[in-house]
């Protein structure tokens, strides 16, 4: 009996052995499967976060590079009670929010923001084509003082003034529009006299231009096209009085008033030379220097052939630079274009 009995004892645990095994495995394998589960969800919650936040940031950055490339402003001095003044005006289409303004010269840089001891310049908000009121640094101007003013927004945007402002010659009435395009701080105005060159010549950026005196003129003209363009013997600049009118009639004289026209054909640079068809060129992506001058197409300036706005035909001038040439080669596709310039003041 006893024999017996200690095999069933033992077959029994045996058994009860075998079932205790095969549960740890399970929970072993439960285990292992929850913290692979876990560990992999948290990675996906984290790569998904990262993600998210990496798109978030790209779409804030350009909204921000959008709004950046859309901004358009100024800064004008003017001197405020003796002070350094200026003006911020926004040009663009967008509201802007300025945050400071770095002022320099020759020796130092002050800085302007809205936490800045004196002067509360900042934030300053503006609306699409709106100017700031006349606005006060408190620098004290002294004599010959040069400063330069560059003014920041919240999305990058800059803009620079300068004090003394630096005169123009024109107030611009509209852009080039064609394929060539002028850089219109570039023209200038001088006396001609005999013998005279593109560099002996004291050239003027003043509106100012005098009565009685032969002028000549000069600009900076630009290609933005891959080929050349061949400028032709016509081209011209042309200065039209503006018209008085009265009682709804054009009034074309009679002390000194109505329509008044002069125009300076193109010449050679730089010894005011007779000027040969397609000779001068306007390089391919490229700028060049034209002078015009003569009273006659290919004449060139001389004694007898100046232009001198008359004595009594002082006044507002408008101005048009009339352009005239050949793409690629002097016998290739003929081109015109008018470049509405602006205006000066004859005295």
């Amino acid at each position: 009996m006893y024999p017996t009995f200690s095999r069933f004892r033992h077959s029994s645990r045996s058994s009860s052995s075998r079932r205790r095994r095969g549960v740890s495995e399970l929970l072993g394998g439960l285990i292992v499967f929850t913290i692979i589960f876990t560990t992999g969800l948290s990675y996906f919650t984290f790569i998904s976060s990262e993600d998210h936040n990496y798109q978030t940031n790209a779409l804030d950055r350009s909204a921000n590079d959008r709004h950046k490339g859309l901004e358009k402003f100024t800064v004008t001095t003017k001197s405020n009670s003796g002070n350094l003044g200026f003006y911020i005006n926004n040009t663009g289409a967008v509201s802007i929010r300025l945050i400071a303004l770095f002022v320099s010269n020759d020796t130092h840089t002050l800085y302007y923001n809205q936490s800045t001891a004196g002067p509360s310049l900042f934030p300053i908000f503006l609306n699409p084509l709106s100017g700031s009121s006349l606005l006060d640094t408190g620098i004290v101007l002294a004599q010959g003082a040069q400063y330069e003013l560059t003014a920041l927004s919240d999305k990058g945007g800059i803009s620079t003034g300068n004090w003394p402002e630096e005169a123009s010659t024109i107030s611009v009435v509209a852009l080039a529009i064609g394929f060539i395009t002028m850089d219109f701080d570039s023209l200038r105005w001088a006396i001609w006299s005999q013998d005279s060159t593109l560099e002996t010549l004291a050239w003027s950026n003043s509106p100012n231009v005098p009565t009685t005196q032969p002028i000549v003129w000069k600009a900076t003209f630009n290609n933005n096209l891959d080929k050349d363009l061949y400028l032709g013997v016509s081209s011209i600049v042309s200065a039209q009085r503006a018209t008085i009118q009265t009682g709804g009639q054009q009034n074309e004289g009679g002390g000194g008033g109505g329509l008044k026209i002069y125009w300076y054909y193109i010449v050679n640079s730089p010894d005011f030379g007779p000027y040969a068809d397609n000779t001068l060129v306007i390089p391919a992506g490229g700028p060049a220097e034209i002078v015009f001058g003569s009273a006659s197409m290919g004449a060139g300036v001389s004694s007898s052939e100046t232009v001198s706005i008359a004595n009594g035909h002082g006044g507002s001038y408008m101005m048009f630079i009339v352009l005239h040439g050949n793409w690629s080669s002097p016998a290739g596709p003929f081109y015109g274009q008018n470049i509405p310039f602006g205006g000066f003041l004859v005295t």
